[in-house]
């Protein structure tokens, strides 16, 4: 599986076990800002951050972190896929 497959499943997965990502095509579900819509608490962002460095084998850094991309869902696979390549 390419890098961009392993991110996106991740991603995917991660957030549809939280709920469903607004949206009916997969260009709106790639835009979602799950930050402005709060679909996760300062938990559930700990928590997205410490099962994708586990289970990808990744290091988030403060830049990453603070990357507005980092608050959408592609913008989010796009970050996972550049540390997984």
């Amino acid at each position: 599986m390419d890098n961009h497959k392993i991110a996106k499943s991740f991603v995917l997965d991660f957030f549809g076990n939280i709920g469903r990502i607004p949206g009916d095509t997969e260009a709106q579900h790639l835009d979602y800002d799950y930050v402005q819509d709060q679909m996760l608490d300062s938990f559930g962002l700990i928590t997205l951050i410490v099962e994708a460095e586990s289970k990808l084998k990744i290091s988030f850094s403060s830049e990453d972190l603070e990357n507005p991309e980092f608050k959408k869902i592609g913008g989010l696979i796009r970050i996972i896929e550049s540390k997984l390549g």
